[in-house]
């Protein structure tokens, strides 16, 4: 695959993806959390659409609305950054998580 052909394709699935996204959060309750962390979704798919500044207004929104500290440590990693900066801080593993650690039940 060339580059443009690889571009393409990536535009067409963060495309696909945004539009999911947004139908989700049309049929969303906006006062739960799972709302907030589908909303930081589509901010990250908007930056990854080269579409920084409404992918940050959104990230930026959610991060002044917050009171949780672990939720807005994690919004302020998105914030401001490229695309390239979010995918190398995702595979290196520096990402914070508000997911609870794992129980192990006997």
């Amino acid at each position: 695959m060339t580059k443009q052909e690889i571009q393409s394709t990536r535009k067409k699935y963060y495309d696909e993806s945004l539009k999911r996204t947004d139908s989700v959060l049309d049929n969303m309750d906006r006062s739960k959390q799972k709302y907030d962390d589908a909303l930081m979704g589509k901010g990250i798919i908007l930056i990854f659409l080269e579409q920084q500044q409404k992918g940050n207004e959104i990230l930026k929104n959610l991060y002044d609305k917050q009171k949780d500290s672990l939720r807005k440590e994690m919004y302020s990693q998105f914030l401001n950054k490229f695309r390239q900066e979010i995918l190398e801080s995702i595979f290196s593993g520096n990402v914070t998580s508000t997911a609870a650690e794992p129980t192990i039940k006997d």
